[in-house]
């Protein structure tokens, strides 16, 4: 029989729980400019009047500057989704978690339109290790067409949960 504590009001087993947040957009409609060849740009879309801090504990979240900040350090598991469209035709939109800058390859996705103004979905994710507190996660995301897009945001999700 395995013994599950509430600490906090959080349902807790050992000392790795209860640390876990994230962000959420809900019919976004703010266009985000990304030019072709370009790093990756970090995803705006959180900071507007739809974006959201969800449930969280022991992180910060902050929907102005589009990340959170980790400062336990320890195993996650990361999972983003979002929605897209964009006013380009055959686009493919690559997505990946980054960690103080550096992309975490695990994290990642592409996905492509077919037309202009189709609406995209899009996932990824995975376990992610975190070494040091202060650790700022976002997302970026970057495509291979020869034109500036605009690539609108609908629907985001940017969470984490410590596992170990």
């Amino acid at each position: 029989m395995s013994t599950v504590t509430l600490l906090n009001n959080d349902a807790t087993q050992g000392s790795t729980a209860g640390v876990y947040g994230g962000l959420y957009l809900y019919q976004g409609n703010t266009p985000q400019t990304i030019v072709p060849g370009a790093s990756p740009v970090q995803f705006t879309c959180w900071n507007s009047a739809n974006g959201a801090v969800s449930q969280y504990n022991n992180i910060v979240p902050s929907k102005i500057n589009n990340n959170l900040i980790l400062n336990t350090p320890g195993n996650y598991q990361l999972n983003w989704s979002l929605s897209f469209y964009t006013n380009l035709n055959t686009i493919h939109l690559e997505v990946y978690a980054f960690a103080n800058g550096s992309a975490l390859k695990n994290t990642g996705a592409k996905q492509m339109n077919s037309t202009s103004n189709q609406i995209v979905n899009m996932s990824g994710g995975g376990p992610i290790n975190v070494n040091s507190s202060n650790t700022v996660i976002d997302l970026r995301g970057f495509h291979d067409n020869v034109s500036s897009a605009n690539i609108t945001i609908t629907n985001a999700t940017l969470n984490v949960t410590r596992i170990g």
